[in-house]
Formats: structure tokens, C-alpha cells, sequence
């Protein structure tokens, strides 16, 4: 239970991928991503200069990159990766600018946003008010090179977050590790890379607190005898949840994690196939509600403050 309001600008990133589905029209993407950032400074800006009591901050889409091996070429794609997919997102909430080894990229892409000077100045105005990051967190980003170098054009299957696809400037490629485990959408389990994550941020921005404003699993729950085993996703948050009492443990300022979700949703791209609820929603019986075994095991984790993890 928290005693201050906490305010969140939730952002969610795919190339058009999500309604209205505007695929590959990336100068519009940039510009708009801006526009976001800088509608979020001047929300910032007026939220402390009335006076309102509360911690204020945002909440982007999480996917740190590593390299998929020991080469040096792939080290340097998961850099590239991190600038476009972590930096962009936190630089100018954070430190009141954008990457340069972005801007630069866009410019010689034709995909300049419009910067004025006076966006700048309020970015910069508003980026040392923030107070806190929060990160929506399901797997991170194993890349190498793509050797090709060739541009892709993004569809929508590739803009979903599974494994194995090419990056839209043609640099890097997303890859499986064998040795790995992956959920049924092919996404991968890994809360080491949420701990390595937290502590890549902690590196780039300092010692600003952290909440975990997303993580959980989608998958699709079996029902026996009528009762909702989804042990799966009950392994997925204690694993996760492991990891972020060892990351405060080791000094990141984690100061909330919030699992997604409290109920079965509508996602934008599954439909409701994909279920991330502890609470299961019948559509053939007049959506009717249902407790899973993992509400009543979180239920417990809420009542310990997670001790038993």
C-alpha cells in the first residue's frame, strides 16, 4: 500500500503493429513518439508547479538487448539495439535529450522528427522532476548482426515480440537461445535479464526509483474438473519476483513490482486467446469469473510481502 498518488504515462511501442495500423510509416512513428515525450514534460512540468502532492513518472516497453554470443559484432548490434528500443524511450524523459547516435541514424534515414529549440528547452526543464521510471517487463532481446544489412519492411507478425525477427533499419536480428526457455508465443522466460536490465538503467540514469509496472505470463490456461491450473504462470512471477528481491538486494531502488494481469483482457493482437489474469472469464457462459490457483497463491505472496519467495 502506498501513501502518495502515483501517476503513470503508460507507452507501448510496435512499428504499427496495433491499431490503427500504420506499418512502416516511420517518420510519423518518431514524431509522434516525441510528441508523446514532450506532452509528458509539459504534464510533469504543470503537476509540480501546481503542487500537487504525488510522484510522477512513465512507463515505457522494456526489451533490454544482450548479445546472443561471444562475438563482437553482437555486442555491437545489442548496443545499437538498447539506443533505438531503451535510450530513445528514457533519454529525453530522463535527461532531457535524445541519443545522438540516433538523431544522426534518422537524419540520413529521411526520418527526422521536428525538434524546435523550444521543445528542447522543455524537455530539458522537465527531465530532473521525474520521480521514477517504470518498465513493462516480459523478455529481453537476444541479437546479432544481420549480415545482410538489408531493411525489412515490418509487418505485423514481426512487431509482436517473439524471437527470430530482423530489425526495421536492417542491423540486427532477434534470435532463440536452445539452451532457453520460451512461452508458448515465443516469448522468452528470463528474469536474470530483468535483474541485468534494472541494473543497465542504474547505470545510465542513476539511482531513480523503479517500479515494475508489467510482468507476467500469457498463456493459455488448462481447466481441470473445473478449476484453473495455471502453475505455469505462478513458476513465471515467483521466478521473476526472486530476481527483483535480488536486485534490492543489490542496491537497484526497486520500489514496486505489479503483476499483469488482475483479470483476463482483450489483448489488441490475441483477441482474448492470450490470458495473463488471476481470474478466468468465461465467454461461453456469460463471461462468467472464475479464481485461478495462481490468484489464491499471489493472494499469499500480498499478504507476506512475498517472504516465501
Amino acid at each position: 500500500t502506498f501513501n502518495e498518488t502515483v501517476i503513470f504515462s503508460r507507452h507501448g511501442y510496435v512499428f504499427g503493429a496495433h491499431p490503427p495500423g500504420r506499418l512502416n510509416d516511420f517518420k510519423n512513428y518518431y514524431q509522434v513518439l516525441h510528441n508523446v515525450f514532450l506532452t509528458h514534460a509539459k504534464v510533469v512540468l504543470n503537476f509540480k508547479e501546481l503542487g500537487y502532492q504525488g510522484d510522477i513518472g512513465i512507463t515505457h516497453v522494456f526489451n533490454p538487448a544482450f548479445p546472443a554470443d561471444d562475438k563482437q559484432s553482437s555486442k555491437e548490434a545489442a548496443d545499437h539495439a538498447n539506443m533505438y528500443d531503451t535510450f530513445f524511450f528514457y533519454d529525453p524523459i530522463l535527461k532531457g535529450t535524445y541519443p545522438e547516435y540516433v538523431l544522426t541514424q534518422l537524419k540520413e534515414k529521411g526520418h527526422e522528427f521536428v525538434l524546435s529549440q523550444e521543445d528542447q528547452n522543455t524537455l530539458l526543464k522537465a527531465a530532473p522532476l521525474n520521480d521514477f521510471i517504470g518498465i513493462n517487463y516480459y523478455q529481453p532481446m537476444r541479437v546479432i548482426t544481420n549480415d545482410s544489412k538489408e531493411s525489412r519492411e515490418m509487418t505485423r507478425e514481426a512487431s509482436t515480440g517473439g524471437a527470430g525477427a530482423v530489425s526495421y533499419d536492417g542491423v540486427y536480428q532477434t534470435v532463440k537461445i536452445p539452451t532457453h526457455s520460451y512461452t508458448k508465443w515465443g516469448w522468452e522466460i528470463s528474469p536474470e535479464a530483468l535483474l541485468d536490465g534494472m541494473h543497465l538503467l542504474k547505470e545510465h540514469y542513476g539511482d531513480i526509483p523503479i517500479y515494475i509496472t508489467e510482468n507476467g505470463l500469457g498463456d493459455e490456461d488448462p481447466i481441470i474438473e473445473g478449476e484453473i491450473k495455471d502453475k505455469p504462470r505462478i513458476d513465471y512471477i515467483e521466478k521473476h519476483l526472486r530476481f527483483v528481491k535480488k536486485g534490492i538486494s543489490e542496491d537497484l531502488n526497486i520500489q514496486g513490482y505489479f503483476a499483469w494481469s488482475v483479470i483476463d483482457l482483450l489483448s489488441w493482437l490475441n483477441g482474448y486467446k492470450k490470458q495473463y489474469g488471476f481470474i478466468y472469464v468465461d465467454h461461453n457462459n456469460n463471461l462468467d469469473r472464475k479464481k485461478k490457483d495462481s490468484f489464491y497463491w499471489y493472494q499469499e505472496v500480498i499478504a507476506t510481502r512475498g517472504e516465501n519467495i
